[in-house]
């Protein structure tokens, strides 16, 4: 099996319907409705949202730009995107939004320099009010101008529908029957076959599938081409059988017919690679 890599961030995955950013004046302090969210007027803009947050004192509105995406293939996410430009150094702009974000109800979740040069860095904050607002801010020295920094908003709203209940694994699981190829960069690898009937394995591979959110990604993008997967087989105390496709590159489990589930961590892959005595990635190099 075959599968691309996939980038772990719904911003990244979609494109999306319907929310446009809203950036604040330069003032460094914003008020904000109490939601963080606002539904925009429909008679102006249909069915989108705008979202207020902080801009860094000196970010004129000459740079202020609205973005309004069209109808996607997604009804879960929405996104929006703005672009400054600040006559301030990059640590400085980075120092004021790692201070100013959790003001306004953010909470950083990682932070990543970009490229080998140190010139750019992006900081990632979640919504404190919902886990599926996504803001990121990625900073870069403005070509030629090392004391000009660019700002890149970008933000999503992803909205996890709840999982059918096909999708969810019994209890009752006795043993897992597994058809395992092992992860590779070069080409498919032999398929081997085993069947995990310890109680913890079983039942750490249940947890493991039953706590996945729905896909809602629209495009997996081609950024690592991977060999390796798996078919697992969950049989219960009657007889009765659940197949389980694993796809370790596009991060998805697939519970037979049931919409994809999203292991951003490829959590159930680990498990399975472990139970199978293999190194869940292949060598780099």
């Amino acid at each position: 099996m075959k599968f691309e890599g996939t980038k772990n961030r719904f911003r990244r995955m979609s494109a999306a319907a319907g929310f446009f950013l809203a950036v604040a004046g330069a003032a460094p302090v914003v008020q904000m409705v109490p939601s963080c969210i606002a539904i925009a007027d429909a008679a102006t803009v249909s069915d989108t949202q705008s979202l207020r947050l902080p801009l860094y004192p000196g970010a004129g509105k000459q740079s202020y730009t609205t973005i309004v995406y069209g109808p996607s293939t997604s009804q879960y996410l929405k996104a929006g995107s703005a672009r400054f430009v600040v006559r301030a150094e990059l640590n400085k702009v980075k120092s004021w939004y790692l201070a100013s974000m959790p003001e306004h109800g953010y909470r950083l979740q990682s932070s990543n320099p970009n490229g080998q040069d140190g010139q750019s860095v992006e900081l990632d904050f979640v919504a404190k009010h919902d886990s599926g607002l996504d803001v990121t801010l990625d900073f870069r020295n403005l070509q030629n101008k090392p004391k000009d920094t660019v700002i890149y908003y970008t933000v999503t709203d992803a909205t996890i529908p709840p999982r059918s209940k096909a999708s969810l694994l019994s209890s009752d699981v006795k043993k897992v029957e597994i058809q395992y190829e092992p992860a590779s960069t070069s080409g498919p690898s032999p398929t081997i076959q085993r069947t995990v009937s310890e109680s913890h394995l079983v039942m750490a591979l249940v947890h493991a599938v039953n706590a996945l959110p729905v896909d809602i990604r629209d495009v997996l993008y081609d950024t690592n081409m991977y060999y390796g997967g798996a078919t697992l087989r969950f049989v219960d105390s009657a007889g009765h059988v659940i197949e389980v496709k694993v796809e370790m590159g596009t991060n998805r489990v697939v519970v037979g017919n049931t919409p994809p589930l999203f292991d951003i961590q490829n959590h159930v892959w680990q498990l399975v690679s472990k139970d199978m005595g293999f190194a869940p990635y292949p060598p780099r190099g």
